[in-house]
């Protein structure tokens, strides 16, 4: 008994089994730790793709959360400035420059508003010269017209009146305030004629309105009559 229970303990404790289940067993933990190390690479490798280190478990520390906000907080600040900077650029280009002349942010924002002053000023003269432009048209054009009647009113004869009569003579102010006169009758003959013919349509509708109506009470007389 105990030559067995010695041969089975050593057999048990033999190098060569000992080995055995060593290799069997750091396989399986092999396995076990190449499962893990590939699942912590994937997800290391997708937190890197998108710029959030991790740790071994996948999730994200507060360290490693306020890194990435500072991050964001960098790249909206740097876009910001590229803005900035490109209005700049932009307001700069507008201005007028000498070659080879360097400004800082503060003189373009100075030479910018000098720019717009000026561009101000130049049209308020413009528009003032414009003003006086058309009202030295407008008076040209009035004393024209009147140096034009007055010709006219030159080449017009005066109507005199016989040696009898003691009337006094018409002037052309006066014959042209009569062809006015004219005019205006004309005018309101005109629209009293226009008038005249809608009364007497009305007038001719209500007669045959009336007429139908008459027809038709004598034919229900009638027909009450018969009855």
């Amino acid at each position: 008994m105990q030559k067995l229970f010695f041969s089975v303990s050593t057999e048990e404790r033999s190098p060569l089994r000992a080995a055995s289940d060593n290799s069997s067993t750091g396989s399986t933990g092999n396995d076990g730790d190449m499962l893990t190390h590939n699942g912590v690479n994937s997800s290391s490798s997708s937190a890197a793709i998108d710029g959030i280190p991790s740790n071994r478990n996948g999730s994200v520390t507060p360290t490693d959360d306020r890194r990435m906000r500072r991050q964001i907080a960098n790249c909206n600040e740097r876009r910001r400035m590229q803005s900035i900077n490109a209005g700049f650029q932009a307001l700069r280009s507008l201005l007028p420059r000498k070659d080879g002349e360097k400004m800082s942010k503060a003189a373009i924002l100075q030479h910018t508003a000098d720019y717009i002053q000026a561009l101000q000023d130049e049209k308020m003269r413009l528009v003032d010269e414009n003003n006086a432009i058309v009202q030295c048209k407008k008076r040209r054009m009035g004393s024209e017209y009147i140096e034009n009647m007055d010709s006219s009113d030159n080449s017009i004869p005066v109507i005199k009146q016989s040696q009898g009569n003691q009337t006094p003579a018409v002037t052309p102010v006066e014959v042209m305030e009569y062809l006015r006169t004219i005019d205006d009758l004309k005018l309101a003959l005109s629209k009293e004629h226009r008038l005249r013919i809608i009364y007497e349509r009305e007038v001719i509708e209500m007669k045959t309105k009336s007429m139908q109506e008459a027809n038709s009470l004598g034919v229900l007389r009638a027909a009450a009559g018969v009855q």
